[in-house]
């Protein structure tokens, strides 16, 4: 499967999160107050800020079953839903397509004589 370098860009972030082990720095929760399995990650934990394309890349890869998305039930004030409070991780067919990419990439650098 041949990706974007957006999609690319999120899909390696969430791989190599996924490959150390990383853990959320944010503690986002369910509706019903329980906390979310590790290995769930907030778009600003691989490199979205506000505006950029890290969360509607990340829905797109959702759809391609490469990550699993999830809303996050956080509440604000007014006990409403935040807008994009959701939370993403790599899925087995994404670690896969990462590998696979990963490949291709590393063989065409060093067909053009880049290390």
């Amino acid at each position: 499967m041949k990706l974007t370098e957006k999609q690319w860009d999120v899909l390696s972030e969430l791989a190599l999160k996924r490959m150390h082990n990383c853990e959320s720095i944010h503690r986002a929760f369910f509706s019903d107050g329980r906390a979310p399995e590790t290995g769930w990650f907030m778009p600003m934990e691989f490199g979205g800020t506000d505006g950029s394309y890290h969360s509607g890349t990340a829905t797109a890869l959702a759809k391609k079953g490469l990550i699993d998305r999830l809303k996050s039930g956080r509440l604000n004030y007014f006990k409403s839903r935040i807008k994009g409070a959701c939370l993403y991780r790599i899925t087995d067919s994404g670690m896969e397509v990462y590998e696979q990419e990963r490949n291709r990439r590393k063989a065409e650098r060093e067909s053009r004589g880049y290390l």
